[in-house]
């Protein structure tokens, strides 16, 4: 997985936790939680004291629900919830008393693991990291557990409130830890922080300090989605989670450090789950830690802590985080169990993109934590294939946001699995759910534009040398070439009826294409090419992000098949500029070797005007690697290929690397998102067999070289090997294509 690096916006961080005001209404929905709702068990114009239980549990998995204030029950109807679902709720006004009744205190030297476990049942605590699952049936596992993790990461930027939780009751969440161990009766514990909270590692650190039990508090990295479950197990006990399973099935417990203070207060105060503490932030004039009662109104919370920012336009107001919080339809939605943050963001904070076609860059494939390929699975949720989604298992996707938020055709990945995910199983609420939940609700800056810009730049030393060698006619042959691509594209897309955007994909297009021709070819050479490259190889597939070849490469093929002459006998020795044969060509027609590799890496030789600087050519390819515009897997595995064989054949290998398009096509060409694989292993067997295709091309056809043709060739193939490499989604067995062809056989059957 990669490493996901988010800027974390932690504000609030400083705010210690203040005591929210005391709501004149609540508004308390009966399912909350993970499981069937609770039933309710008041009726109108009760009156009601705080802390005692409204609603009964139902079924194994469901939670009691309390009233957070006393007063009087108002009313019990439907009421949207955070989650976006309609739910019964208990509507209960305030008599401003306040007054409470508590459950016994419970004497824990005394207490059987039943009797713990009751009280917590009781209590109505769920997880409040998650997905609010009761966490009596969770403690109560059926299978051995030998390890009881504790999360404290908190890594989704802008919430605070764990982190202040454990700086400020860190004693409170210790002595609830000790109660979940006695309950498991686990032999490991460990307190998972990550490593940007370092005043709470501290105090947690000397909260476990002399106690009975052993607790460990390990430092993790901040990433994202650190704080996630499975990624959670992963990245400390390095277990990995069945597909579909649960972290008991590999021995583990999972719990928030919020829900284990909350099994203090349980047991050590009688107090049932009633308020939690909740990062109020973003947009607004008092960023702050509040705890907060239970159907507390999001724009209560969001007045105590000064209203909104002056001068904001504000477009979201977010349950959670940025990237898995729910946008939320106005601010009368409750405070629920689940509730750690209310997040506000002006129109300054959120950025309006368009989204385009999939470029095929991969970064969604590389940074999905489940190891899954988002880009195929929104592919195929936007064409209604959700058999296919489910063979590609998306029912694994936990909509971290991850892949959404790399994107830069910023699709929304996310909102196409969570379609996929619903249509699978059916769910009634699928529509209600996709127009309030579009996370991640923020992006990174990088978008295809910028990414064009970066190939722009990079390819910059490659025609600095080539102007350098060959002379001021190498930028005519180019300007004519990016002219000749942009007015293609323009009216290309207009005959298309389609709008046409500087996107940056047709200069590049142009540019390369002038860098792969020879530097004295006349000025219709690149316009002609430039044009068959836009019109054939792009346009005519749909666009960017649909052509199977390499635009620029195909451009090439085509100027030499049609006027090879031109093409193949107009090499210049660089600053003489008189006529001779290429490096390669001397060697594969004259057997001698006419440069040396001092010529050969600065570029003083024949060749094309892009091609022949190596130096130029790494100074070009280290841009993209330091960006992570490129990945390294094509062009060492393609270069490394090439010298390995050419050595194991008796040639030069250090010749053949520096001589010819090489080591431009697999930095520059090779490297193309759209037409290449998406897979870390399909990236190298692209790159493995691209550098046979050359061998094979340079000893034992009658053309001095292959690049252009082995890329070529290999971008045919690219669908052939996303179809058959695919990563193992975390958890699951590897891929087999058969399951795909068994899935579809029988929904076709069904048909």
């Amino acid at each position: 997985m990669q490493e996901l690096h988010l800027h974390y916006n932690k504000i609030s961080a400083g705010e210690k936790i203040k005591k929210a005001k005391l709501p004149q209404q609540v508004i308390i929905p009966l399912h909350q939680h993970t499981g069937a709702p609770a039933e309710p068990i008041v009726d109108r114009k009760d009156e009601v004291k705080t802390g005692l239980k409204i609603g009964e549990a139902k079924g194994f998995i469901s939670a009691n629900i309390h009233a957070s204030i006393s007063g009087v029950v108002k009313d019990i109807t439907l009421h949207y919830t955070p989650a976006g679902l309609k739910v019964k709720c208990v509507v209960i006004e305030s008599d401003g008393k306040d007054e409470r009744v508590n459950m016994e205190k419970l004497d824990l030297e005394k207490a059987s693991k039943e009797e713990i476990l009751n009280r917590i049942k009781e209590a109505g605590i769920v997880g409040m990291g998650g997905a609010q699952f009761p966490t009596h049936v969770k403690l109560d596992s059926k299978n051995p557990i030998d390890t009881l993790l504790v999360n404290g990461a908190e890594c989704e930027p802008w919430i605070t409130s764990d982190h202040r939780l454990m700086i400020e009751q860190a004693e409170e969440i210790i002595k609830g830890v000790e109660i979940a161990i006695r309950v498991l009766n686990v032999k490991r514990t460990i307190v998972a922080i990550e490593n940007n909270k370092k005043d709470a590692i501290e105090v947690m650190k000397r909260a476990c300090e002399n106690r009975d039990m052993d607790i460990e508090v390990k430092s993790l990295k901040s990433i994202y989605p650190q704080g996630a479950e499975k990624t959670l197990i992963y990245n400390v006990l390095k277990r990995v989670v069945p597909m579909g399973g649960l972290p008991l099935d590999v021995g583990v417990v999972v719990q928030n450090v919020g829900t284990l203070k909350a099994i203090n207060d349980a047991c050590y105060e009688g107090k049932p789950f009633i308020d939690r503490v909740i990062t109020v932030t973003g947009s607004v004039k008092q960023p702050g830690n509040l705890l907060a009662r239970i159907g507390t109104a999001f724009g209560d919370l969001i007045e105590q802590c000064g209203g909104f920012s002056d001068g904001e336009d504000i477009v979201k107001v977010i349950n959670g985080g940025p990237m898995m919080g729910i946008a939320q339809p106005s601010l009368d939605v409750p405070v629920i169990k689940g509730t750690n943050c209310i997040l506000s963001f002006g129109k300054s904070m959120v950025k309006d993109y368009e989204e385009k076609d999939c470029i095929r860059c991969s970064r969604c494939v590389d940074a999905c934590p489940q190891n899954l390929l988002p880009s195929t699975i929104a592919l195929y949720a936007k064409k209604k294939r959700y058999e296919d989604c489910e063979a590609l298992s998306v029912m694994n996707c936990t909509e971290c946001g991850c892949c959404a938020y790399v994107c830069p055709a910023k699709i929304p990945i996310v909102q196409y699995a969570k379609l996929a995910k619903s249509e699978i199983t059916e769910r009634k609420r699928r529509r209600k759910m996709m127009e309030i939940s579009v996370s991640p609700h923020i992006r990174s800056d990088l978008t295809i534009r910028r990414i064009m810009i970066y190939v722009i730049l990079a390819l910059i030393p490659c025609s600095i040398a080539g102007v350098h060698y060959f002379g001021y006619y190498t930028l005519a042959i180019t300007a004519v070439s990016i002219a000749s691509a942009l007015i293609t594209e323009f009216i290309g897309l207009k005959l298309m009826k389609r709008k046409f955007e500087m996107d940056g994909s047709a200069i590049v297009t142009g540019l390369m294409l002038a860098l792969i021709l020879p530097p004295t070819v006349p000025l219709w050479i690149p316009a002609v090419g430039a044009a068959f490259s836009i019109a054939f190889s792009k346009l005519a597939f749909g666009g960017l992000g649909h052509n199977i070849f390499n635009p620029a490469l195909v451009g090439r093929a085509f100027l030499m098949i049609c006027w090879g002459v031109l093409m193949m006998q107009q090499w210049i020795t660089p600053f003489d500029a008189v006529t001779g044969a290429t490096p390669l060509a001397a060697l594969k027609f004259d057997h001698v070797v006419t440069t040396s590799y001092t010529q050969l890496f600065l570029g003083n030789v024949g060749g094309c005007i892009g091609e022949t600087s190596a130096l130029a050519i790494l100074i070009g390819a280290l841009i993209l690697l330091a960006l992570r515009i490129i990945d390294w897997r094509i062009p060492l595995s393609y270069i490394g290929t090439v010298f390995l064989l050419m050595w194991l054949l008796g040639q030069d290998p250090t010749f053949h690397v520096l001589a010819g398009g090489l080591m431009f096509g697999a930095f520059f060409m090779a490297t193309d998102y759209v037409t290449t694989p998406i897979t870390r292993w399909g990236r190298v067997t692209f790159g493995v067999v691209a550098g046979i295709m050359v061998v094979v091309f340079r000893l034992w056809t009658g053309m001095p070289e292959g690049v252009c043709f082995s890329i070529l060739l290999m971008n045919a193939f690219t669908p052939l090997i996303d179809r058959y490499i695919k990563p193992r989604p975390l958890g699951g067995e590897k891929f087999k294509f058969s399951r795909m062809i068994k899935t579809k056989t029988k929904t076709e059957v069904a048909k």
